[in-house]
């Protein structure tokens, strides 16, 4: 359930940490030679990452150096954005909810500032279930990489919106990846088995390797 408060909203992290998200903007328009996708889906908490992403892509339009400003994608797991979105209101809800496996974004309440980067950027809001995020971060783990729960909140919103072609098929998506598996392996107990426990020498990791996931060294 959402409500609605006006006493004491959420305003985000420091202005100078928001200022310094717009790097992200930076580099990855830099890595792709200027030519920036169609779609940059963020994992979000508050919303800082959002605004300090748009407005880093904002600072390159107006320079001249991009012609134009992706379409922001924020993945949460409250509901917060989706519901200010869906409602056209300014009043950013608080939603409450049980506790999620994407511990680094369950913020109950979004921020303005995060609500007027999507619109700005005619974006879209997804709300995301841990189901989801774990059946993701499994496959990404499948491919060699280990990304935290709340890191990967971004994909299963990605494939909602590719399967009813809000994102079309033809259009590129960047996704931010926010942190290593590593940052909260928590999320994991009950759904895969505890790592081995060995001593601080090669050998011993190699033994363990071996013997725990079938790793043969001499291959």
């Amino acid at each position: 359930a959402c409500i609605c408060v006006i006493i004491g909203p959420a305003v985000g992290s420091n202005p100078l940490g928001i200022e310094g998200y717009k790097t992200i903007a930076f580099e990855v328009a830099e890595a792709m030679r200027w030519q920036v996708p169609d779609w940059f889906a963020v994992p979000v908490c508050y919303g800082d990452s959002l605004y300090g992403i748009w407005k880093g892509f904002e600072q390159l339009r107006a320079l001249g150096w991009i012609d134009r400003v992706p379409r922001l994608l924020a993945a949460e797991v409250s509901g917060s954005l989706t519901q200010a979105l869906a409602d056209g209101t300014d009043v950013l809800p608080v939603c409450a909810g049980s506790a999620s496996v994407a511990t680094s974004i369950a913020a109950p309440q979004g921020t303005y500032q995060g609500l007027a980067a999507l619109r700005a950027s005619g974006g879209r809001s997804l709300r995301v279930r841990d189901e989801d995020i774990l059946q993701w971060q499994a496959k990404l783990a499948r491919l060699g990489l280990y990304a935290e729960a709340s890191s990967v909140a971004t994909l299963p919103a990605i494939e909602r919106l590719r399967a009813d072609r809000t994102i079309a098929p033809d259009e590129t998506v960047v996704s931010l990846l926010t942190a290593s598996g590593m940052k909260d392996s928590a999320a994991l107990h009950g759904t895969v088995a505890a790592p081995p426990r060995i001593d601080a020498d090669a050998r011993s990791a190699l033994n363990a390797l071996r013997q725990t996931y079938g790793f043969d060294a001499e291959r």
